[in-house]
């Protein structure tokens, strides 16, 4: 997991300093992270029924900041 949050996290990044993909790219990257995310909770659910477990809190975390960049990706598209 630590690993998917970095690299969102440079991609975030870029997104963030104006440092686009074309708008494909970008989506195959989002879709890429998507699916990833729903993975890792569908292995998560099978770990622990407690929504309070710390990686499924983290998980929530991620994929609330995956939706914040992509709300800017949407955006700066939308000025284009």
């Amino acid at each position: 997991m630590t690993t998917i949050a970095n690299s969102w996290a440079e991609f975030r990044n870029k997104v963030y300093k104006g440092e686009r993909l074309p708008y494909e790219q970008e989506r195959q990257v989002y879709l890429a992270f998507l699916a990833g995310i729903t993975v890792a909770r569908q292995h998560l659910a099978t770990l622990s029924l407690l929504p309070e477990n710390e990686a499924v809190l983290e998980l929530e975390r991620f994929d609330a900041e995956m939706r914040k960049t992509v709300d800017v990706m949407v955006l700066a598209e939308g000025d284009n």
